[in-house]
């Protein structure tokens, strides 16, 4: 073989190896960006006149951003972290009593979680007359019925919005550990728009903190840790 054939062969393999190590590479990263998930679906703490908290989960570590829009189209205030989290917690400030906000997860340069269902209404001023919805439960025992309560619920409400989603306490069952809110709380109330759309406030029950020592203000309680409360008559 000719030296000038030889030089061609190996240019060629290198330009093959090269190729397919290109391939692999963008698959990789686009396995990365796509395996980029919410775990736990968007729900509303500490909401007011003028500011809302955004809670959910990542099952990776990335930057927490929310983009809110006033008419579901334009998405023009951008609030985010500095540094990226599996748990995440944004808040929302300078909104208007009694107004409708929309809200949207960024999660890639181009992947965003949300839609024209997730959206929220700021409480009304103090001393407003304002007519609002609350739905309030306890004692979610996990099985049929708490589903056919919720779903009873969601076809009493219909189309309406509900400002409020207040619990009486005992809210899981199963221990009051981390998975058992994941499981018995969020799994189930995520399907429709309560959380999405409702402020939701949480009264702590004795089943709550079942795996706990019998503290009801212990600060490693998935409760205390899922939820951000009102500590300092805030609201």
């Amino acid at each position: 073989m000719s030296y000038q054939k030889c030089f061609k062969k190996n240019v060629l393999k290198l330009k093959s190896t090269t190729c397919i190590f290109v391939m692999i590479s963008l698959f990789l990263g686009s396995l990365q960006v796509c395996g980029q998930q919410i775990t736990r679906t968007p729900y509303l703490q500490m909401l007011g006149e003028k500011s809302v908290q955004i809670r959910y989960r990542t099952n990776q570590a990335i930057l927490s951003e929310v983009q809110v829009s006033s008419d579901g189209k334009t998405f023009n205030r951008t609030k985010k972290s500095s540094q990226t989290n599996t748990e995440h917690l944004v808040l929302i400030d300078s909104l208007t009593a009694s107004n409708k906000y929309f809200y949207r997860i960024r999660l890639t340069t181009t992947q965003f979680a949300g839609d024209s269902t997730y959206f929220f209404k700021t409480a009304p001023a103090i001393g407003s007359q304002e007519k609002f919805s609350v739905w309030t439960i306890g004692d979610m025992y996990p099985g049929p019925n708490q589903k056919n309560v919720y779903e009873g619920f969601k076809k009493f409400i219909g189309n309406k919005y509900t400002n409020l989603f207040l619990t009486q306490g005992d809210n899981v069952y199963g221990g009051g550990s981390d998975g058992d809110f994941q499981a018995n709380f969020f799994q189930i109330y995520q399907n429709g728009p309560l959380l999405k759309q409702s402020a939701v406030f949480l009264t702590v029950g004795n089943h709550d903190y079942d795996i706990y020592p019998k503290t009801q203000d212990h600060p490693d309680m998935a409760y205390f840790q899922n939820f951000t409360l009102p500590t300092k008559g805030e609201l």
